[in-house]
């Protein structure tokens, strides 16, 4: 079973086992541990604690980096420049990890997480300016990583004996999706606007990537190493990416795409460096969002068609290597993520082809002085950036909607 350990925040490899819960879920207070965090990073070895896995295929092997394929409506890496953004407060938030990214984003602006209400853990919907707790499955417990452009959120709840299992969210009540055993675990993070929930469930010791579709849990195996294997993001031509464990005793994880139909492929290191990469998030043309091994460092990256860009890290403090991780890539190819800056802090960064790495908290037009931006979740089709904050008067983890606007 995973450890509470959302109060470290640190990054290290950990494998489920049977019955396991999604790290954190028992932790209470949403402002726990983030002061300080940053110093514990540890660049090289970011955690894949919570399953996050699916697709329509069956993996059915594990090529070389994928080979260029056509699509219909491939929309080109572009960015634009000269935006600043307005900030929107979602109120206190549970932040799980730098590796989890749960505060996800839908194509509308609807906002979804965790956060405390009283003594309960409870998932939350955040539209029109209110946030509305979800249902759980008997357990007490709900927890929403994902929402779609028709207001389906999926994640996980605790059931009424004791079970963690993946869950979807519709108008605020709680529906099962199954699990890969009767006595086994699953997740879900992430579902396409066609209901296609993706997710992970525990299977003879091992995680297995799977996915939920029309109650079925499919089984999607695991990387040819036979380690824990994590889909992290699909898309609505059904393209998935992921992370596999490949060598438990080095603690090596290998990013990996399955194109639409097609086997799983593994997607490399930047210009060959290191021997780690994960990938997080696909967008609409194919492009994939992840992490790997740099020359000198670790950075974020963006991936498509046998291509890597390097989005490169702000300057990390003396004597430190330059890191930094992309979450999410919109349909125009801005990407969201988190660099370690030269104070020892996490920031939040904007990367566009146009100007490159950006801190946001330089674009920030009407925050408070006492908000300090430390990590960007997601990104929608028309720019809005889902942010995790922290308020250094009372050290809570705030969540923020950004919304782009012309800078003046």
């Amino acid at each position: 079973m995973l450890t509470d350990a959302v109060a470290e925040h640190r990054i290290t490899p950990a494998v489920n086992h049977g019955k396991w819960k999604p790290r954190g879920l028992e932790t209470e207070a949403p402002g726990v541990g983030w002061k300080g965090a940053s110093t514990m990073i540890s660049r090289k070895s970011p955690c894949i604690e919570l399953a996050r896995i699916c697709c329509l295929v069956l993996v059915s092997g594990c090529g070389s980096e994928p080979t260029a394929h056509v699509r219909a409506a491939a929309s080109p890496l572009s960015a634009t420049t000269g935006v600043c953004y307005t900030v929107q407060g979602l109120g206190p938030v549970y932040f799980e990890g730098v590796d989890l990214q749960t505060l996800g984003l839908g194509p509308q602006g609807a906002v979804v997480g965790t956060r405390g209400y009283g003594d309960e853990r409870r998932g939350f919907v955040f539209e029109n300016g209110t946030p509305s707790p979800v249902g759980d499955l008997g357990g007490g417990l709900s927890d929403v990583r994902a929402v779609n452009a028709r207001g389906l959120a999926v994640g996980g709840s605790k059931t009424a004996d004791g079970m963690y299992r993946a869950a979807s969210f519709y108008k605020g009540a709680a529906a099962e999706l199954g699990a890969l055993e009767p006595d086994g675990s699953s997740w879900s993070m992430d579902v396409n606007d066609l209901g296609l929930a993706v997710g992970t469930a525990s299977k003879g010791g091992t995680a297995h990537a799977v996915a939920f579709r029309r109650g079925q849990v499919i089984d999607l195996g695991t990387i040819p190493t036979g380690g824990d294997t994590y889909a992290n993001g699909v898309n609505d031509a059904g393209d998935i990416v992921g992370v596999g464990l490949v060598d438990a005793d080095n603690g090596v994880w290998q990013a990996f795409l399955i194109p639409a139909g097609r086997p799983m492929q593994k997607i490399g290191t930047i210009d060959g460096a290191g021997t780690s990469s994960r990938a997080y998030k696909v967008n609409s043309a194919g492009v994939v969002c992840g992490a790997a091994d740099a020359p000198g460092g670790y950075h974020g990256f963006l991936y498509r068609d046998g291509t890597m860009t390097d989005l490169g890290a702000l300057e990390p403090p003396e004597g430190e290597s330059p890191w930094s991780m992309c979450m999410d890539v919109s349909d125009t190819g801005i990407a969201v993520g988190v660099t370690l800056g030269n104070d020892w802090w996490w920031h939040p960064f904007v990367w566009s082809s146009a100007e490159g790495i950006i801190d946001l908290n330089t674009r920030i037009l009407d925050a408070s002085p006492d908000l300090i931006l430390f990590y960007a979740s997601n990104i929608n089709s028309v720019g809005q950036i889902t942010v995790y904050g922290v308020d250094t008067t009372t050290w809570e983890n705030q969540g923020v909607l950004l919304s782009p606007v012309t800078c003046p």
